[in-house]
């Protein structure tokens, strides 16, 4: 039997509780009917659980989902009917709305807690949390107050509890800790009310009376329409035919390395890889992915990297991976808060070449949705957006439900600082519990951080291995850990000379200039964006005709400069030859550090901490090719500041610069130490020394060395005890799930600049927009506007909160609606200056544009706003 009473409402004021309204607000489907769609959708989605997750749920589980909104059965709830609420508050002798609790989801809690009163069954807190905000105290006690729960609701309340019992089993007995499990109920109980919300698959009007066997197949339906399931995989594929390219024979074998992570993928748990910059480990993670869900139980992707930027340039290569296994009609996402302004935002993989079916182009539209797009069955994205999974942000659950099971790979680990990788750690141990394999992929892993992830996973490493390349292994289930050397064999030995120059003499760009015009290609790295600009400037005025190409590549440019820009120098610099210039300069600033294929003869850098400066060589001699004279030798010029590290501490960051608001000042001593002396380094061998290095502090410190290793172990404390209240269960509220807002320490607030080629032009009611990258629009209402705004966002550029804060608040209406934080600037055909618009003389700073810099700004010398800034802006 289906429904416990086939087709029989719940008593004749069935639809006097109503859970969905029509279209014109009054109470369309009731209560009851919502309850049993959305137990009928819990049902079919349990059903399909892997059973690792399934034996995690209790028996009942389902029941508890059809019970999420029971608590709509309140007076606060029937008085939001703003069609019905007279008639309500006239029939029961309601009091004013403002007299009840208006949040049901806390009204379903309470219900249900006194139903079963057990302090220590906390399945409950997944219906308190069902719409994303678990908001709770530390204690798991309830309030309730009689007005919420009137004698003449609860008989109706009871009754819909036994009907819901008798189809779907009694509630779960057993308790819970307050743990990743629960969370990730809580996320499924999401997930099965959205879709047991939509009108498109459960209608809230219909003419015939409700009937449960009809329900059960529209549950069926959604869950195959939207594809969630869409995981099967081919059978026996070699690690050929894993990467080989459509219609050609597979190229190669694995290599020791590749070898390695795919043996031990055979249980699931915590797989470690650290091997030097294109090795292959993004091939290894793949194929042991491969291995899980052709013999374990995990099924899905979502392939985590430090950037948008980063994430976009893997995007096609995990596309072109999943085409070669991917059996069904799946999707492969693409996951961050800008995803919505690409094209292909949800692509089609598939093994099998037919035109998509319908469902597949619905499952394509429906995981386009951003919350939704975690729930694809494959993905590609930030790790923000798998950290938030763990965190106290709005829907946090929905995201641990949606990686759980998955294989999840996390690249580039080593980018993160201490409260960042505290929260990978958390997110590591989460994700494992709710049946992941995760991967974790770094060429420049220290041990302490290796030991620190492996007790994340539950496991301890019994010997310090200080070998490289190295892969490690913590099972999910027992914690055993296994370290396995791997023999180098993939990449040859790479002696790499290095120079230490003062950043602060021309010496350094003479040698730059004239190796440009011999023929070498440089690259020039500066960490903040002010010294790369004018380091761009300065360089192309030393230079003769003999250089071919200039480019300057930093965050400043607005998104569609940004991308040609390094479409442009990957296709100059990168692997091929038949591009590649006699002479050129490229200066930029950190976002060539990682993920990008630029192959330099010369390297300039700025002092970083040791791990960037090894990241930066990795685009040293790349690639094996015909060097110009006088760079057959890898050679990676550091540019020291002049600094007497005795000195105070605040007079050391005035030596060093801008470069102390970016690396911690104690990291760049510790990287001063290691490379001021050195004259060449071999590669891989000796990348695991200089990274131990940085964690061996000197016995004997210079002063003011010292006073600055105080005030950096102060802020790492600081900052791990930060991310280590981030608990989904604290007693804060959740706060939105905006990518970077609770994922990085210290994120200032950012705001956009969108460029115009000139002002806007009013023609009638309308407004006609003329953008950089020579699009225009014309507005015409005030509707949001898709167009619009990918135009907006692709000609605005990023920039801190505080240059832009005193003119938000002037922003034309049509940018205000379609971006928050925005100001449009509007370019002059005469010079590089710029007019904001439409009050330009309420800014305090005065803002530059130029194809090739860039967008600058310039603080005026008086604030004609009267607002006092205490920062310091000169390192941006």
């Amino acid at each position: 039997m289906i429904c416990a009473v086939e087709n029989k409402p719940l008593d004749q004021n069935d639809r006097l509780f109503w859970a969905k309204t029509l279209e014109d607000g009054s109470p369309g489907l009731s209560v009851r009917e919502h309850c049993l769609n959305v137990g009928f959708v819990g049902r079919e989605i349990y059903m399909l659980l892997p059973p690792y997750l399934k034996e995690l749920y209790p028996p009942g589980c389902v029941t508890l989902i059809a019970a999420h909104d029971i608590g709509k059965m309140s007076p606060g709830f029937l008085l939001k009917s703003p069609i019905w609420k007279a008639r309500w508050q006239q029939k029961f002798s309601l009091g004013m709305p403002g007299l009840y609790k208006g949040k049901h989801a806390e009204i379903s809690h309470e219900i249900l807690w006194e139903l079963i009163q057990d302090r220590k069954y906390h399945w409950l807190l997944s219906v308190r949390g069902h719409h994303g905000n678990y908001g709770i105290t530390s204690r798991v006690r309830c309030h309730p107050k009689p007005q919420d729960h009137p004698d003449w609701i609860l008989p109706h309340r009871k009754a819909l509890l036994d009907e819901l019992v008798d189809t779907f089993g009694p509630f779960p007995e057993s308790g819970i800790p307050k743990d990743a499990i629960l969370h990730c109920f809580t996320g499924m109980m999401i997930f099965s009310d959205w879709i047991g919300s939509s009108t498109e698959w459960f209608p809230t009007e219909e003419e015939t009376p409700y009937d449960c066997k009809v329900a059960q197949e529209r549950a069926t339906r959604a869950i195959q329409k939207i594809g969630w399931t869409r995981r099967q995989v081919k059978m026996g594929q070699s690690f050929g035919e894993l990467f080989q390219a459509k219609d050609q024979e597979p190229l190669f074998a694995p290599r020791k390395l590749q070898e390695t992570v795919m043996d031990l993928s055979n249980t699931p748990g915590l797989i470690l890889v650290e091997a030097p910059m294109g090795c292959g480990k993004t091939e290894a993670a793949l194929a042991g992915a491969y291995r899980r869900w052709t013999e374990g139980e995990e099924k899905g992707l979502y392939f985590a990297l430090p950037t948008q930027l980063t994430s976009n340039r893997i995007y096609d290569r995990v596309g072109e991976f999943l085409k070669n296994v991917v059996e069904d009609r799946a999707g492969l996402a693409r996951i961050h808060a800008n995803a919505w302004l690409m094209g292909d935002r949800v692509q089609p993989v598939s093994t099998v070449d037919d035109p998509p079916e319908p469902d597949a182009r619905e499952a394509n539209r429906w995981f386009s949705d951003s919350r939704k797009s975690l729930l694809a069955p494959y993905g590609v994205g930030t790790l923000d957006q798998a950290l938030m999974a763990a965190m106290p942000v709005k829907f946090s659950a929905l995201r641990l439900f949606a990686l759980s099971g998955k294989v999840v790979v996390i690249d580039e680990v080593h980018s993160y600082d201490p409260y960042t990788s505290t929260l990978v750690d958390q997110a590591v141990s989460w994700l494992l519990a709710c049946g992941c394999t995760v991967y974790v992929l770094s060429a420049t892993l220290t041990a302490t951080r290796r030991a620190e992830l492996v007790a994340a996973a539950n496991g301890r490493e019994e010997t310090i291995h200080q070998e490289y390349p190295l892969v490690t292994k913590v099972e999910r289930d027992s914690g055993k850990t296994t370290a396995i050397p791997v023999e180098n064999e993939f990449q040859p030995r790479k002696q790499v000379e290095i120079v230490c120059l003062n950043r602060d003499g021309e010496d350094w760009m003479e040698r730059a200039v004239q190796a440009a015009e011999n023929g070498a290609c440089v690259l020039v790295i500066r960490n903040t964006i002010a010294s790369a600009q004018q380091t761009y400037r300065t360089l192309k005025s030393l230079c003769t005709d003999r250089v071919e190409h200039f480019g300057l590549l930093h965050s400043r440019f607005p998104q569609f400069a940004r991308e040609n820009n390094e479409e442009v120098w990957m296709r100059l610099m990168g692997k091929g030859n038949d591009h590649r210039p006699h002479g050129a300069i490229l200066v930029g600033t950190q976002v060539l550090e990682q993920s990008v294929d630029i192959d330099a003869d010369l390297l300039f850098t700025d002092l970083a901490p040791t791990d960037l400066i090894l990241q930066r060589i990795g685009r040293l001699h790349r690639h094996e090719r015909q060097r110009p004279e006088g760079c057959s030798i890898p050679t990676c010029a550091i540019l020291l500041p002049t600094v007497n590290w005795s000195d105070n501490a605040k007079d050391i960051k005035a030596s060093i610069g801008g470069d102390a608001y970016v690396y911690p000042p104690f990291s760049l001593y510790l990287s001063w130490v290691i490379w001021k002396d050195l004259k060449c380094i071999t590669i891989p061998e000796e990348l695991r020394s200089l990274l131990e290095a940085t964690s061996k502090i000197p016995e004997r410190l210079p002063e003011g060395a010292l006073e600055l290793l105080e005030e950096q172990n102060r802020k790492v404390e600081e900052m791990r005890a930060s991310a280590r209240v981030k608990h989904v269960f604290g007693c804060d509220p959740a706060v939105m799930d905006v990518e970077g807002a609770q994922t990085r320490w210290g994120n200032t607030a950012n705001g956009y600049v969108v460029l115009l080629a000139r002002a806007p032009e009013q023609s009638g009611r309308n407004v006609v927009l003329n953008f950089l990258n020579g699009e225009t629009h014309t507005v015409t209402g005030e509707r949001f506007d898709y167009d619009l705004a990918r135009k907006l966002h692709m000609n605005a550029a990023k920039v801190p909160w505080y240059l832009i804060r005193d003119l938000c608040p002037f922003a034309p209406d049509w940018l205000s609606m379609h971006m928050d934080n925005a100001i449009v600037l509007c370019t002059r055909p005469d010079d590089a200056c710029c007019d904001v618009y439409p009050e330009p003389d309420r800014s305090i700073f005065e803002f530059h544009y130029h194809s090739s810099t860039g967008l600058q700004h310039v603080k005026m010398s008086t604030n004609v706003t009267g607002v006092a800034h205490d920062f310091d802006e000169t390192w941006f």
